[in-house]
């Protein structure tokens, strides 16, 4: 038997705990691959999928060397909540323009706060590679605009909106600096830590220096 037929056959006996070691063979899927995954993945229980799903995030928090993206993007779509947090939560470090979209989706639409803060921390990659020039400003922009928009939203969760804030921390516009002054200085001391976190991102010593030294 091949090592992804294992592996998958291993996710569906719900007898036996999920072998982690077998996880690999998920990693750097090809087309077919996918697919196969896919039929299988869809027929899990909710409680076997999120455990799969926070398995592969912390494989590839260790291993810089496999590839679960392809899985994660199935698990963008899921109908479990704490799927689609891991989900995007693995996505940390894929900054495809072609997720832009489906991030904004969520941030805007999800109706799991969790997600929702999670899908804010991770756009922040995409906030940063436009700062480096790295993104085209037209990709950019709708992000920054999504971002500060939850983020002057008193009514969002202060979880969704403290993200928010640390992802416009990569730009150094005086706007999002006034934002930042402003939660540095907010009666909630989670918004205050993260004005000091959204400090650091900056790079801003000259403004900042005396506050996160």
């Amino acid at each position: 038997m091949k090592t992804l037929e294992r592996t998958l056959q291993n996710l569906v006996n719900l007898e036996e705990p999920i072998s982690v070691a077998a996880l690999y063979a998920l990693s750097s899927l090809d087309k077919d691959q996918l697919e196969q995954v896919k039929s299988v993945w869809a027929a899990l229980p909710a409680d076997r999928r999120v455990a799969t799903m926070e398995h592969l995030v912390e494989l590839g928090d260790e291993n810089f060397e496999v590839d679960f993206n392809a899985l994660y993007r199935v698990g963008l779509h899921d109908p479990d909540p704490a799927v689609r947090a891991s989900a995007v939560s693995g996505l940390w470090e894929d900054v495809d323009p072609a997720l832009i979209g489906p991030l904004l989706k969520l941030l805007q639409a999800d109706q799991s706060d969790a997600v929702r803060a999670a899908t804010a921390s991770v756009l922040g990659h995409y906030v940063y590679q436009g700062e480096l020039e790295e993104l085209a400003a037209a990709k950019v922009q709708p992000i920054i605009a999504a971002l500060k928009k939850i983020y002057r939203d008193v009514t969002e969760p202060i979880e969704v909106r403290r993200r928010a804030l640390e992802s416009l921390g990569f730009l150094s516009d005086e706007d999002t600096s006034q934002l930042i002054t402003q939660a540095y200085h907010h009666a909630n001391d989670q918004l205050k830590l993260s004005a000091v976190f959204a400090m650091g991102r900056s790079l801003d010593t000259e403004r900042w220096g005396s506050i996160v030294t």
